[in-house]
């Protein structure tokens, strides 16, 4: 009988010890979905647009853009991070300033951005390069030339 109450308090012990490291472990872990979720499902108003924006944000950061879009009615402030995020609009800002003539160190600088967003390296490199050619004594312009070529 005494064995039996020993094993009934050693099992609660266990058991009382996982519900504690449970509790703990999701009060320390903070799930940002799930607080973005109760934010847009608030009664307050401006809760619910930081709510909204904060959605918005989190799936387009994480390039998911189809979901993000669900969040945009409304927000007004997506459209300039869409533009220098999102691919589509990243290409055409691209294409419209390669083809522009005349292009100046900053419009080779707006450039560089872009192709290293995008992923082209070497044609960000160049970009930078030919910025610091039009403007050699920039001095934004020449950190940024020494800082990203090989000498």
């Amino acid at each position: 009988m005494l064995r039996n109450n020993l094993l009934k308090i050693g099992i609660l012990l266990l058991l009382l010890s996982l519900l504690s490291l449970n509790v703990y472990s999701s009060l320390q872990k903070k799930d940002f979905l799930t607080e973005y979720k109760k934010q847009f499902f608030s009664l307050d108003g401006q809760s619910q647009f930081i709510g909204q924006l904060n959605l918005w944000s989190f799936f387009a950061i994480r390039d998911n853009w189809q979901q993000a879009a669900l969040f945009e009615s409304d927000l007004q402030q997506i459209e300039d991070f869409k533009k220098n995020n999102q691919p589509d609009q990243l290409y055409q800002l691209h294409n419209e300033l390669q083809l522009k003539a005349n292009k100046d160190a900053q419009d080779y600088l707006q450039l560089a951005k872009i192709q290293s967003t995008l992923g082209l390296k070497t044609q960000a490199l160049d970009s930078i390069k030919k910025a610091h050619q039009l403007d050699p004594i920039r001095s934004d312009l020449d950190k940024l030339f020494y800082s990203t070529t090989d000498f």
